[in-house]
């Protein structure tokens, strides 16, 4: 890989996960109002989120706080979380997730229990 072309990407044309390699995978992803990311957590990961346009909900653990444009947090390791863009414009985010690594999600039911993974 040492002669290969290093990719770039527009932030505004929100590819999803572009970067996938074994230490993280992420990008820029742009969320509908109304689009709601379900409940779930990463085993052993970090997920960053960055805000660049409009606003998100989050439920972190029970902990509930809206993201603005320009500002950012971490999630640890194994805390569920849940997203929502309840706002009447698009959500563009860019995120991260540190280490890559299967399974990606664990996903939890209403009640908070995890789901067994497929």
């Amino acid at each position: 890989m040492p002669n290969s072309p290093i990719p770039i990407w527009n932030i505004q044309d929100a590819p999803g996960n572009v970067m996938m390699v074994p230490q993280l995978r992420g990008g820029c992803h742009r969320w509908p109002p109304g689009w709601h990311g379900r409940k779930h957590s990463h085993d052993g990961a970090v997920e960053v989120f960055f805000v660049v346009e409009g606003a998100c909900d989050f439920d972190v653990n029970g902990q509930e706080f809206t993201l603005r444009v320009g500002q950012f947090v971490l999630v640890p390791p194994e805390v569920p979380h849940e997203l929502w863009n309840r706002t009447n414009q698009d959500l563009l985010t860019f995120l991260v997730v540190a280490p890559h690594q299967q399974p990606t999600h664990t996903f939890y039911d209403e009640t908070g229990r995890p789901i067994p993974s497929q």
